[in-house]
């Protein structure tokens, strides 16, 4: 299978953005974030898989529908189609890292960050 993009996911503090930036260098491609951003999120993230070649990605629509849930004020949770889209979308021809180191580091790099 020929990868158009890497997604690389995990919680906040989780070392995403080092390993996005060896990725990227590595293979010399460009990177973007996808973090929370206003306006329709279903359009955005879709967009953003439908165009996206030789990139890595910083955060997917996985961390949208999580901390949708975690952060009540936010009211653009994704229909169960537009989730079945984007899980379609995101999955082809593309690489999906999970980084999750201990919970312990987690604490400290959190903590770091005050």
């Amino acid at each position: 299978m020929d990868i158009k993009r890497i997604i690389v996911e995990g919680p906040d503090c989780s070392g995403k953005s080092t390993i996005v930036d060896r990725i990227k260098n590595s293979l010399h491609w460009d990177s973007k974030s996808l973090h929370h951003k206003e306006g329709n999120q279903f359009e955005r993230y879709a967009v953003e898989y439908i165009g996206g070649e030789k990139i890595v990605f910083d955060r997917a629509h996985y961390s949208e529908s999580v901390y949708s849930v975690l952060w009540p004020h936010r009211t653009d949770v994704f229909l169960k189609r537009e989730l079945e889209v984007l899980d379609y979308l995101a999955h082809r021809r593309s690489l999906v890292i999970f980084i999750c180191p201990s919970l312990d580091t987690l604490v400290n790099r959190y903590n770091a960050r005050n």
